[in-house]
Formats: structure tokens, C-alpha cells, sequence
């Protein structure tokens, strides 16, 4: 069982457990509260979210990787699923055999987050930026869609060589959609993307639309896609040093 603090007034989402009942039946008798039924099409989601909660504090204070997997066995049997392989493995990667080598290797670079899951980039000192993280990721995508409201060749200098190699490797599979918006956006930096094969979209309404979203979605056939969503265009301040803030998703993580 988990310590659950002192109910406070406010809003919630909590599923009604044997603890937390007993927590509402403490409160005072003037006290108002609403609860609901659960909604079907909501149901899986809820139960999901909170199983994983709870089992994630019940695993960690087991310690031990193979205890761990015993319990998940467990739960796995009762579910009617395939139980884990001992000793605890974790699969990182399987050789694509139509892919050339990069850099002698077989396989490409893993990304500096684990795939599975999130994180916020805000380009400090001393922690990987966006550039480099983009940098580490790029190779081991499938496809990528661009949403940036402004293009620079100062930035597009640091990418281009890793777009390019996502360009021979899967024609067609740069997807780019950008704005003419304040005047920012380079033709130079276009014309750059278009010559590494880049399909390429330019919102010409700019005072109408005021498109300023900036969202990197990379396609892994693997299903572990992320994607970037932040503040960060394309420019060098805006990769490497300037005060930004980007939130790296992670499908496994945020399946929806």
C-alpha cells in the first residue's frame, strides 16, 4: 500500500480504492465531495494508469532486478500473457540488412534519452542540447515531420549532414512545414532542404495564421517514435544555446 497524503480540497481523477474510501468516510460531515462513476470507453485507461502506479512503487522497493521479474511474472500468468526470459533481459536493437554501415557500424547510435522515455531540453550548461540530441537520434529514424515556423542556414548547417544520411537511406521521408512569418525563414536554408530530397510546405499567410509551432516527430518502424515540442526553431542559438525549452515525447511512454 502506498502513503497517500492528507486529502486537500481541489479537483481530482482518482480511481476510489479500500484506502482512499476510508479517507472520505474521515472527512467531516459538511464536507462536500463528487464522485462518478467510472466511464466504459475511459475504463482501460484508468485502470492502466493507476496499476502502473502502484506497481511501480511495489517494484521498486522490491531492489532486486529478479525479484522484480518474479512479480511481474505473477501478474503476467494472471493476465494470460507470456512470462519474462531469465536471466532479465532487454532487447536495444535489431541490424537492418539493407542498411549500409554508418561509420563501420552496424547498428545505429541510441539516442541520448532512452527511447522510452520523456524529458525537457532547455540547453543548459553542462546538459545535451537539442542540437545534439537531434544529432543522436536522427540516425536511427524512419522518417521525420517538421513543423517550424522559422528556418536558418545557421542552423540547418548543424543538421544537414545527418539529414542528408536520413534522406539516402529513406527517400521521401522528410516532411517539412514551414512559414514566412516576420520574415525569418531563409530561402537559402530551403533550397538546401529541398537538395537533400526534403518535401517541402511554405505558409505564405503569415499575418493570417501566425503559424509558430515547432514540433520534430521521428518515425522509428520499431514503434519507440519521439518527438520534440518546445520553443526551438531552426537557427544556432536555438539548438545549441539559447534559452529554450523543448519536451522530448516518447511513444512507449505516451502511446497516445
Amino acid at each position: 500500500m502506498t502513503a497517500r497524503r492528507k486529502l486537500a480540497p481541489g479537483l481530482y481523477e482518482d480511481l476510489v480504492d479500500g484506502e482512499l474510501a476510508r479517507e472520505l468516510a474521515k472527512l467531516e460531515a459538511e464536507s462536500k465531495k463528487i464522485e462518478t462513476d467510472l466511464e466504459p470507453e475511459r475504463a482501460a485507461e484508468a485502470f492502466a494508469r493507476y496499476l502502473y502506479l502502484h506497481s511501480r512503487s511495489v517494484l521498486g522497493r522490491l531492489g532486486d532486478v529478479e525479484e522484480q521479474r518474479a512479480l511481474v511474472d505473477e501478474l503476467l500468468a494472471r493476465l494470460g500473457l507470456d512470462s519474462m526470459v531469465a536471466p532479465t533481459s532487454k532487447l536495444l536493437a535489431i541490424a537492418d540488412p539493407e542498411r549500409p554501415p554508418l561509420a563501420g557500424n552496424a547498428f545505429p547510435p541510441r539516442p541520448l534519452v532512452p527511447l522510452d522515455e520523456s524529458d525537457l531540453l532547455v540547453n543548459a550548461r553542462g546538459q545535451a542540447n537539442l542540437g545534439q540530441s537531434l544529432l543522436a537520434e536522427l540516425p536511427s529514424t524512419d522518417g521525420v515531420d517538421l513543423v517550424c515556423s522559422f528556418i536558418r542556414r545557421t542552423g540547418l548547417a548543424r543538421l544537414q549532414p545527418a539529414l542528408r544520411e536520413l534522406c539516402e537511406r529513406r527517400p521521401g521521408r522528410l516532411r517539412v512545414l514551414t512559414t514566412t512569418y516576420t520574415g525569418v525563414t531563409e530561402g537559402e536554408a530551403l533550397a538546401r532542404l529541398a537538395d537533400l530530397g526534403a518535401e517541402i510546405k511554405v505558409d505564405y499567410g503569415g499575418q493570417s495564421t501566425r503559424l509558430h509551432a515547432k514540433t520534430w516527430v521521428l518515425h522509428r518502424r520499431s514503434g519507440l517514435s519521439t518527438a520534440y515540442v518546445g520553443s526551438s526553431n531552426i537557427s544556432h542559438a536555438a539548438l545549441v544555446d539559447g534559452r529554450e525549452w523543448n519536451v522530448r515525447l516518447s511513444a512507449r511512454e505516451n502511446p497516445d
